[in-house]
């Protein structure tokens, strides 16, 4: 890993950028799905609530392990 010189940036840099992209928007992920959800109509919150936060969990999963790089 080397410094990258003043007023530059080298791939090192713009990976660090990039994870800690992902990172910060875990969330605003999970704001945006908790809203989605809420704004579901009254009949449509039970098996879709139980699908949403699936959805949610599998995706925080997935995004977990894409920043770690497992």
């Amino acid at each position: 890993m080397t410094q990258s010189k003043r007023f530059e940036l080298n791939q090192v840099d713009y990976k660090k950028v990039g994870k800690n992209a992902l990172i910060f928007l875990a969330p605003a992920l999970f704001v945006l799905a908790a809203d989605v959800l809420k704004a579901l109509p009254d009949w449509m919150n039970g098996p879709y609530l139980v699908l949403g936060m699936w959805l949610v969990n599998t995706l925080t999963d997935l995004l977990r392990k894409f920043v770690d790089g497992k």
